[in-house]
C-alpha cells in the first residue's frame, strides 16, 4: 500500500488530500481510501483599490527609419 499526496494549486488557495492506493510495477492498480483533506486560502496580495495604480513596464520602440527587409524566396 501506498500513500499519495494530491495538490490543488489555486491562485489564492491550495487544496490538498492524502490518498491510499494499491501500488503495481510502480503504477496505481485501485485506491482504497482518502485518509484526509484540506485546503488554505490566503487573504488577498493586493489591495483592490491600487490595481492599476504601478508603474507601467515600457516596452522600447525601435523606429530606425529604414525600410523593412523584404523575403525574396
Amino acid at each position: 500500500m501506498a500513500k499519495i499526496l494530491g495538490l490543488d494549486l489555486g491562485t489564492n488557495s491550495i487544496g490538498w488530500a492524502v490518498i491510499n492506493a494499491e501500488m503495481a510495477n510502480g503504477k496505481v492498480e485501485e485506491y482504497l481510501s482518502i485518509d484526509d483533506t484540506g485546503i488554505r486560502i490566503f487573504p488577498e496580495g493586493v489591495e483592490p483599490t491600487t490595481i492599476g495604480q504601478g508603474d507601467k513596464e515600457q516596452s522600447p520602440v525601435f523606429d530606425t527609419g529604414s525600410p523593412k527587409i523584404e523575403k525574396l524566396c
